[in-house]
């Protein structure tokens, strides 16, 4: 997972699937979506399934460079030396 307000900075968790759920109307998945992107989950259809996982192990991190969207890292012109 990764943090949408710096991509440096993410988590690993790890477990096992310990449920199996169908989702076709995305019961599910529609809250989480609405809540990060005020919209419906896109990826829709009859085999939509969800898994719950138990955590057994979780790492986070943050690499050490400074989120700044604002900058572009390209040259003038917007293309990328190859």
């Amino acid at each position: 997972m990764v943090d949408l307000a710096n991509p440096y900075r993410m988590a690993a968790p790890q477990g096992r699937v310990v449920e199996e759920r169908r989702d076709e109307g995305c019961r599910y998945m529609d809250p989480i979506s609405h809540k990060y992107t005020n919209a419906p989950f896109p990826s829709r259809g009859p085999d939509r399934v969800c898994f719950v996982v138990a955590i057994e192990k979780a790492r986070a991190h943050t690499l050490g460079f400074v989120h700044n969207p604002s900058h572009s890292s390209l040259p003038r012109g917007g293309r990328a030396l190859s």
